[in-house]
């Protein structure tokens, strides 16, 4: 039997290749070189700022070109250079220099500023937290907020009787408004879980204000001062050209009397641009990673008078001395300076370290967890907000005093001379001493106000027991947040004293030895320190991320 034949075509097998898909050449960018990169940048960042100032400048052109009168940018460029080639002189009490007048309408800003803060700062929590006084408040600041800023100077010249204290008065009146309101906003917009954990565990009202509600409305609060300040500046310039005197409101005045429109652009300029600049060169600094911007400024700001300090040692022990002594004052500065930078450096760096152990768990089919850390606190928590605080409250009074006129011998005069800082450690009026005394009970008290503000070991204690952390030796929640607290007023006490020595150092050296406060000592040699250890670490940081090689280079 013959076998069955498959008939059927095979299909052929092909052994041709596949088929060749042709990419198209790789195109490989060339790395553009660092000074072009940089240029360009440059370029982007400079070149729309620079076309808005030119657009501004050919508007003014062309303003000056259509209307009689107006200066151009050049005539006033000249009047500006001529202005302030001499901007402190002074040729009698009603001819002074722009400069005078600017710091006479500083500090009455500052007055007025100063008293809608501590005014309506509190104001505002009050509205916040009582229904009752919001609903006594709200109807009044809702009749007196919309009143224009002159038809409160009159009534300021009435009560007053001075061209002085009504003017403060007017800035007062019209900028606290928006401190009342953004605080009390911000008093009814806190989480009422925080509210509850405190009625649980039975906090004081004063423990409830410090630790929950001033944090947690502390940016409604700036951003009202900031409003506030805006305002002041509005109204000091109308309420000045009403009442006369020194200040820049009374200087424009003056100047359109005398038909010097130039001086008046230059005024204006002078208000904003000044600020403006500042706060721009600022912020260049911070968001190019270097430091805070506004601090490094400051600093520049501090470190611009150590000459002119240098030169009052100088005077003061060195000049005119014996060899001998020239040697030894000069050994005794450089140690006492030196000596003050090596304990403000260890004051500010200076911390303890409270170990936190964290427990393990499974996340998935990973655990998760159990290593050991560390709660940072540093000793001088507040830093130099107390010597600042405490330094505004003592001579905020010698201001006020100042639109009076109070009789030498009288007993408000003594308790003036108590709150000068100028009459401490004076070997002749020992009495007056007693202002420091008050000086350093406020700096310890601002100390633990301020870092009861910053951290709060209720709200730490939480977040460690929702990770799983401990202090060892010590239980979970309230025993937890206990314990921070009592290490923290231990730190807080001794940042405090080291305040305390850094602050009245300065104080002692003028009134023993009578010499002027330098810009170096003190207050200012916190910042200088501060700043230029938070700059420095900064700028490691970044080398750090430019020199930085990850394992894809090896």
């Amino acid at each position: 039997m013959k076998p069955a034949i498959n008939t059927q075509p095979r299909a052929q097998t092909s052994t041709a290749p596949g088929e060749i898909i042709v990419l198209p050449p790789l195109q490989v960018r060339k790395a553009t070189p660092s000074a072009r990169r940089w240029l360009n940048a440059a370029l982007q960042r400079l070149l729309p700022p620079l076309l808005g100032l030119a657009l501004l400048l050919l508007g003014w052109q062309l303003a000056a070109i259509g209307a009689k009168g107006f200066p151009t940018p050049l005539s006033t460029l000249d009047s500006a250079l001529t202005l302030f080639s001499d901007p402190f002189y002074r040729d009698g009490p009603n001819d002074m220099g722009i400069g005078w007048n600017v710091l006479a309408s500083l500090q009455r800003v500052a007055v007025g500023f100063g008293l809608a803060a501590l005014a309506g700062i509190p104001l505002g929590f009050l509205i916040g937290r009582s229904l009752f006084f919001a609903r006594m408040f709200n109807p009044l600041i809702a009749l007196l907020r919309p009143v224009s800023p002159l038809a409160w100077l009159p009534i300021g010249l009435l009560l007053f009787q001075k061209a002085e204290p009504a003017s403060s008065w007017t800035i007062f009146i019209c900028s606290i408004w928006p401190m009342v309101i953004n605080t009390a906003e911000g008093v009814r917009r806190i989480p009422q879980d925080y509210l509850n954990v405190a009625r649980v565990l039975q906090l004081s009202e004063w423990t409830v204000m410090r630790k929950i509600l001033f944090p947690a409305v502390l940016p409604a609060v700036l951003t009202g001062v900031r409003l506030s300040i805006g305002i002041a500046w509005l109204v000091i310039v109308a309420a000045e050209m009403l009442t006369g005197g020194l200040g820049i409101g009374f200087w424009i005045w003056n100047e359109w009397n005398n038909l010097n429109v130039e001086n008046i652009i230059i005024a204006i300029v002078t208000m904003t641009t000044g600020s403006a600049l500042l706060m721009w060169i600022g912020e260049q600094i911070t968001e190019k990673g270097v430091g805070n911007g506004i601090s490094i400024v400051l600093l520049f700001n501090i470190l611009s008078s150590v000459p002119d300090d240098m030169k009052t040692l100088y005077y003061r022990f060195i000049f005119g001395q014996t060899v001998t002594k020239m040697i030894f004052s000069v050994v005794v500065i450089a140690l006492i300076i030196l000596a003050m930078v090596v304990f403000v450096i260890v004051l500010n760096d200076a911390e303890r370290r409270i170990p936190v152990q964290y427990s393990k768990k499974m996340v998935g089919r990973k655990m998760v967890g159990g290593q050991a850390s560390n709660i940072p606190l540093k000793i001088n928590t507040a830093g130099v907000m107390p010597v600042i605080f405490a330094s505004s409250i003592m001579s905020f009074p010698v201001v006020i005093s100042q639109f009076f006129t109070i009789d030498p011998n009288s007993i408000g005069s003594k308790i003036l001379m108590v709150l000068n800082s100028g009459s401490w450690c004076r070997p002749e009026y020992p009495i007056y001493s007693i202002g420091l005394v008050i000086y350093i009970a406020l700096l310890i008290m601002f100390a633990y106000f301020y870092t009861s503000i910053t951290f709060n070991p209720l709200e730490g204690a939480n977040n460690m027991k929702k990770q799983g952390g401990f202090i060892p030796g010590i239980r979970p929640g309230k025993p937890t947040s206990d314990y921070l607290n009592k290490i923290l007023n231990y730190i807080v006490f001794i940042g405090a004293c080291g305040l305390i020595v850094i602050a009245i150092v300065p104080i002692l050296a003028s009134g023993l030895l009578n010499v002027s406060r330098i810009s170096f000592s003190g207050t200012s040699l916190i910042i200088i320190v501060g700043v230029v250890l938070e700059t420095i670490k900064a700028v490691e940081s970044q080398m750090l991320v430019r020199y930085y090689k990850g394992f894809l280079n090896d």
